[in-house]
C-alpha cells in the first residue's frame, strides 16, 4: 500500500516557499514558470484524477468570483488559531464579517 500525505506534500517549501502562509497568488503564476502538477493535487494526480475535477475548479471560482463582486469580506473576532487534524480547523473559529458592496 502506498500513501500520499497531500497535507505534507503541500506544505513542501522545495515547491512552494513559505507553505503555513496563506498566499493564493502563489498560483498565478508567470509565463515560463510552471507549478509541479503533482505537488498540488487535491482532486489527485495521473490517469485516474476525479472526473469532476474540472467542474468543480470552475464552479468554485465562479462563486468565487460572484461574492468578490459583490460583497466586502473583513476579518472579526479574535486571531485564527490553527489546528492540523483531519483538515485545517481552528481553536478560535473563522470570524468573518460580510459587507455588501456600495457601486
Amino acid at each position: 500500500t502506498v500513501i500520499i500525505l497531500l497535507f505534507a506534500a503541500c506544505r513542501d517549501p522545495d515547491y512552494f516557499p513559505k507553505p503555513n502562509d496563506f498566499l493564493p497568488e502563489r498560483f498565478a503564476v508567470a509565463d515560463g514558470e510552471k507549478i509541479n502538477p503533482y505537488a498540488f493535487a487535491p482532486f489527485s494526480a495521473g490517469p485516474r484524477n476525479c472526473i469532476g475535477h474540472k467542474f468543480a475548479m470552475l464552479q468554485m471560482k465562479s462563486i468565487v468570483s460572484c461574492l468578490l463582486r459583490h460583497y466586502e469580506f473583513l476579518p472579526m473576532g479574535p486571531d485564527v488559531v490553527r489546528l492540523f487534524s483531519l483538515g485545517l480547523t481552528s481553536s478560535t473559529g473563522m470570524n468573518v464579517g460580510i459587507k455588501l458592496r456600495d457601486y
